[in-house]
């Protein structure tokens, strides 16, 4: 079997994302883009793919819902009020 046919064996042909493999990534290239991915609170990943999409111009889908329903607000009363919740009960642990 040719090397381009044993690569896709098990993938689905119309797979709605792709896989990308890159080579020769300088070092100073690799530690800037792990600090700056770091920096933001996301994995090397993510954060390459939000930066391809964003050079290519394309819109990137979310996996959230934040623009729907809003994000968490830090709310002091809230805390207390789940912090109550996260209280064990040792006599009812056993």
């Amino acid at each position: 079997m040719p090397t381009a046919c044993r690569y896709h064996v098990g993938m689905k042909p119309q797979a709605r994302y792709k896989q990308y493999t890159l080579r020769g990534i300088p070092h100073h290239v690799d530690v800037k883009l792990k600090a700056l991915a770091a920096a933001q609170g996301k994995s090397l990943n993510q954060f390459v793919i939000e930066e391809l999409s964003r050079t290519a111009g394309e819109p990137l889908r979310r996996n959230e819902f934040s623009d729907l329903c809003g994000a968490w607000a830090p709310d002091e009363a809230m805390d207390a009020i789940f912090g109550s919740q996260r209280q064990i009960d040792l006599d009812k642990w056993q």
